[in-house]
Formats: C-alpha cells, structure tokens, sequence
C-alpha cells in the first residue's frame, strides 16, 4: 500500500525569489519553508502507482466473488457429495454421510479415502480415550484449516463396551464411525445408520489408491480383544485393534449454514 505523507513545513509558505538576470521583474522561486517532513511528491509516478494498486485490488476483489460463488452451504448439499477440505493446505476429499448427525442439525463429513493405517488402542478395544480417539481430536484436527476447525463442534457419539450393549455417549469433535454407522443392521445402540452406505461398494475405502481394511469405533460385543472394521470388499468383521494396523477414516460434522467447496 503507498503511504502519502503531509509535508510539515517550520516555516509555512516561505518561499526565497532570486531575480534573473537581465530580466527585469523576473525572479526565480524556491521554497524555503525548511521542512520537518519532506513529504511525498505529487507527480506522475504517484498517480501511477495509486493507478496499479486499484488494478490489484480490483482483481482480488474480482477473485473473491469468483471463490464465493463457488461455496454452498453444506446444509443444502446433497448425501454422498463430495466436499473439499483442507488438511495442511492440501484440498482433500470428503463425503457428506448425512445430514443430521444425531440429531444434532449437523451434517457429518467422512474422510473419503484413508487417512493413515495404523492400530487403534494399546491393548484391548476400548475405543473411547484410546490412542486414535486422542490423536483424531488433537494431532489431526490442528492439521484443519481455522475456518472448518473453528466450525467443528463436539457432539455425543454413541457407543458400548465388550459384554455391556448399555448405549452410552461420549463428546468428541472427530471420531471413527461406527458399525452401524457405516450400514450394518447388527443393532442400533452405537450410532444412526448413515444414508450413504448403503452398499457393500460404499464402503469399501482406498490407501494409496488400493483398497484396505479400515477400522470402526465399534468394540466386538463378545470379545475384549477385538474391534470391528470393514474389509476390502465392504463386508464386516474384526480385528486386533492394538496389533492390526488397518485404515483410519476420521469423521466430523458442521454446520447447515458452513460454506463448503
């Protein structure tokens, strides 16, 4: 941005006349206000550069339009749209799996392909307070541009214990899903199914451009040992969630009024 400055003169209108040579009653005229401040000189050059930053200001405004009209707010995007997030600032795909989250009035996003493999406790299958449900909350939710973090907000995830069906809830901004979450009809007591996963298809999920195993939030009911994940052809069943490293998909929602890609 140019910077005009006034200039600040000691003595204000002063001004010293020489008179020319052999030209009677003509002087030359110089200023002799002796200036605290020069100040900036009107010329071409000034106006030339004021010219230039309209140039770039009115293209950057013409930008902005550009980008905004490319934004909807997710609310009236469609289930199983694609949604552009940033990780890092790098525009990475997510699916919108539904549009009410809980009930919550929040739409939730699904990483579409997987984000890393790895394993999800350090022993048994408690997923809640485990080594994933930490760093999704922590490590990978600080990878989130501030806008889409800020805009995250915590909501209760349903979940149970090995030998205890009890629903319970706990508040997270980014989660695993859940079994029933990702389509199983087994039964409704961790989660709400989401509309989008309604094929064995759907729900196979990609590493590097191959399909993987990937892991729910879901304990195995039976046994303390194992948590449920989805197979490479999008059926369901388990693993050792503190020995198996298999894909790890975080989820969170927003809201209907958030302005997406």
């Amino acid at each position: 941005m140019i910077e005009v400055f006034d200039r600040v003169p000691t003595y204000p209108g002063r001004v010293k006349l020489t008179p020319v040579s052999g030209q009677n009653n003509v002087y030359d005229l110089v200023r002799a206000d002796e200036p605290l401040v020069v100040g900036t000189p009107i010329n071409r050059a000034l106006f030339n550069s004021i010219g230039d930053e309209l140039n770039i200001l009115t293209q950057n405004v013409s930008n902005l339009v550009a980008a905004h009209a490319s934004l909807n707010p997710i609310g009236n995007i469609a289930g199983g749209t694609e949604i552009g997030i940033y990780e890092n600032g790098v525009l990475v795909p997510y699916i919108k799996v539904t549009g009410d989250y809980e009930q919550t009035g929040r739409s939730a996003l699904m990483r579409k392909h997987i984000f890393k493999m790895d394993t999800v406790t350090a022993e048994l299958n408690n997923y809640i307070n485990s080594k994933c449900d930490v760093w999704l909350n922590n490590e990978f939710l600080g990878m989130l541009d501030s806008i889409t973090r800020a805009a995250i907000a915590e909501v209760d995830i349903p979940y149970f214990t090995t030998n205890d069906s009890t629903r319970k809830t706990a508040k997270r901004k980014v989660f695993l899903a859940s079994r029933v979450e990702c389509g199983s009809e087994s039964n409704n007591v961790d989660g709400t199914p989401f509309p989008y996963f309604n094929s064995n298809e759907r729900r196979i999920a990609l590493y590097n451009g191959t399909p993987v195993h990937w892991w729910t939030r879901s304990a195995n009911i039976s046994a303390n040992t194992w948590l449920n994940m989805v197979t490479t052809a999008g059926f369901f069943a388990s693993g050792f969630p503190y020995q198996d490293q298999y894909g790890v998909r975080p989820v969170f929602t927003l809201p209907h009024d958030f302005e997406v890609t």
